[in-house]
């Protein structure tokens, strides 16, 4: 599929969203147009808080040493995983087939992105850049808390960042899930998201 393709008269054009309104737009999807996905979303993150205390009682690390681990753990979610998130997204559009891919930073949110300039995406290709950095690092979290659990909290809590923090990225995907009966595309161009789909017959 081609943008000159998704401009023409067998497609109409959904969404077109400039970057700054990104964040508005994936909390519309996330808290106001819920569906399974953000309610599995929620769960998960409620999994991963509980993890990060059952990991302090049983493994008898003190509360001021689980407060330490907390702390280091959203240190090293914001210095490490974010960057290996965003650089999986960038790996999984490029496997994809992508070539002009981007890094953006929205300063003011703390949100960090990825964008392909004019490549065009549909459902699965975008499911699997959506989901590329929870596959990968939400088990390599789990291993590393099982490995060293004396350092389970900070390992946890860096899991329960980072599923927190992907919201955005299941937001996008309720989108599809909203508009699941339409053959849906996406693509990135001068700094804008736009969503077309397939004329109804």
């Amino acid at each position: 599929m081609t943008i000159d393709e998704l401009r023409g008269d067998r497609f109409e054009l959904l969404d077109e969203l400039h970057y700054d309104d990104l964040i508005t737009f994936a909390a519309r999807y996330f808290f106001e147009k819920t569906s399974w996905i953000t309610r599995l979303h929620h769960l998960l993150s409620l999994i991963a808080l509980a993890a990060v205390i059952a990991a302090a009682i049983m493994h008898d690390i003190t509360w001021m040493a689980a407060l330490a681990q907390f702390a280091a753990g959203f240190l090293v979610m914001f210095t490490v995983v974010l960057p290996l998130h965003e650089g999986l997204h960038a790996l999984a559009y490029r496997m994809a087939g992508a070539r002009e891919i981007r890094w953006k930073m929205l300063w003011r949110y703390l949100a960090a992105y990825v964008v392909a300039e004019r490549f065009v995406a549909g459902r699965g290709v975008f499911f699997v850049v959506a989901l590329a950095p929870f596959v990968v690092i939400t088990p390599l979290a789990i291993v590393l808390a099982l490995l060293f659990p004396g350092w389970s909290v900070l390992w946890l809590t860096m899991l329960l960042w980072h599923t927190a923090g992907v919201s955005g990225d299941w937001a996008l995907m309720n989108y599809y899930w909203h508009h699941r009966d339409r053959e849906l595309y996406t693509w990135d161009e001068g700094g804008r998201s736009f969503f077309y789909a397939r004329v109804r017959p």
